[in-house]
């Protein structure tokens, strides 16, 4: 299975600090990193669940065939 590389996300800690800033939310970059860790499993677990659905539809489509 293919799995895109979330490990190595582009948003840093300081750069959701700024993002969130720019909405009206203070956060320290040490605070930063528990919603960033959050949506990297959440990411992972959306991908895996896609991947899955998709295989099970390809096998679905190869048996009518």
């Amino acid at each position: 299975m293919y799995y895109p590389d979330v490990e190595n996300s582009r948003i840093t800690p300081q750069k959701a600090v700024e993002i969130l800033k720019a909405h009206g939310t203070e956060m320290t970059e040490e605070e930063a990193v528990i919603p960033l860790e959050f949506i990297k499993k959440f990411l992972k677990m959306a991908i895996k669940q896609q991947v899955i659905l998709a295989e099970k539809y390809i096998e679905e489509a190869q048996k009518r065939l």
